[in-house]
């Protein structure tokens, strides 16, 4: 049971998942707020098939996130035969997980987080998990509790939680982990070490209840390369050894983006990739390719993740611009996303010049456009300082 609690807390959180990394849980790579990703897989039988997607929406108070497991992956054979017709949701068209974010005040954490699943084969969605976080005074996580729902009575029931603690300087010090057994019972302590640097080099767990060593990550630098590698490591009780288990590796380019996002094991030996594509400045990727590794062949193509809107319609102001903002058009028309710093006036306006918008910028907000089409004009500030971009609008 224990190992069983050690392998929900990894797929919690403490270890990124391999496609948490590429669409995290509020929109993929750091200061990615994408409208929808799509996954279209490589088979070895045909083109490349849509077989995923996840879409986001956004609200003053929430974010949702609705994954799709798609739908009609059809192939077709040089007479166009069909040979692959697979139907993955249940029913079509309908969701198969709900996320429902509520961020925390101005931070990129969130309050709680609330997880539907669908239960086949007749679609209904209903509630599976949820997660609370409490915050210190410093805004940082202060204990974070897991629960499980049981739709029989009702109610939740508490499974997992963590402690956080903090150095005077604002590092994650350590977090102490527990499971439910009418009271929490304590099970895991995480311990970080950092360099004179101040970068984190090792995270270390000792089992509680047997006080010998569970795991360990090792981190490592290439500041040359802008990447971070951490190796995993378990502590085996019959060898009085470390074992090795995975590899993450991270490497960013000269704006801090993800380029490459690498990782193996331990279920499988040889190593999966993913590359990002963007275009301009933008947090967002175009596009990302999935990457598989065989021997002797070597690596070979999976997979591609589209990114929608940021990489074909979102605009960012370039540096040096008076006021730095990005919009984000919702691309079934229903709102425009829009970052700019509070207090700077906002308009938007058809190509004849009627106002549809005007206002000042609250930092982040979300500008109704039911029954707006494009393309518009988008203009942030005033006089010398304004900028302006057309943006397209498809309903």
């Amino acid at each position: 049971m224990r190992f069983y609690f050690l392998l929900l807390f990894l797929s919690l959180n403490i270890l990124p998942t391999f496609s948490q990394q590429k669409a995290a849980e509020r929109g993929g790579p750091s200061g990615c707020h994408p409208d929808s990703i799509l996954l279209y897989q490589n088979f070895p039988i045909g083109d490349s098939t849509l077989i995923e997607k996840m879409v986001w929406r956004y609200s003053d108070t929430c974010i949702v996130r609705y994954d799709y497991l798609v739908i009609d992956s059809t192939v077709l054979d040089a007479l166009g035969r069909s040979i692959l017709n697979e139907v993955l949701a249940y029913p079509q068209l309908l969701p198969v997980k709900r996320f429902v974010f509520y961020p925390h005040g101005a931070t990129n954490q969130n309050d709680s987080v609330y997880t539907y699943e669908t239960f086949q084969p007749n679609g209904a969605i209903f509630l599976s998990y949820k997660a609370l976080n409490f915050f210190n005074a410093n805004d940082q996580i202060q204990e974070l509790q897991y629960y499980s729902w049981d739709g029989n009575s009702n109610t939740w029931y508490p499974t997992l939680r963590r402690i956080y603690g903090y150095t005077p300087t604002g590092k994650l010090s350590q977090i102490q982990y527990a499971s439910w057994g009418g009271s929490w019972n304590p099970d895991f302590l995480q311990v970080n070490t950092y360099d004179a640097n101040d970068s984190l080099i090792l995270e270390y767990q000792t089992d509680l209840i047997t006080n010998r060593p569970s795991s360990k990550v090792d981190y490592f630098y290439n500041t040359a390369e802008h990447n971070i590698l951490r190796r995993y490591y378990f502590w085996d009780d019959g060898s009085m050894s470390w074992q090795y288990q995975y590899y993450f590796l991270e490497d960013f380019d000269a704006l801090g983006r993800y380029e490459v996002y690498e990782t193996a094991g331990p279920h499988n030996p040889y190593p999966v990739r993913t590359i990002y594509t963007y275009v301009g400045d933008n947090d967002c990727p175009f596009f990302s390719n999935d990457y598989g590794w065989s021997f002797p062949s070597g690596w070979f193509y999976q997979g591609r993740y589209f990114y929608f809107p940021n990489g074909k319609v979102a605009t960012h102001e370039p540096a040096g611009a008076a006021v730095q903002w990005t919009a984000y058009p919702n691309p079934v028309g229903e709102w425009l996303w829009l970052e700019v710093p509070a207090g700077n006036r906002v308009q938007l306006t058809d190509l004849q010049g009627r106002i549809l918008y005007t206002g000042t910028a609250k930092g982040k907000e979300r500008i109704p456009l039911d029954n707006v089409q494009g393309p518009l004009l988008l203009t942030v500030g005033e006089g010398k300082n304004a900028t302006s971009r057309v943006i397209t609008i498809a309903h």
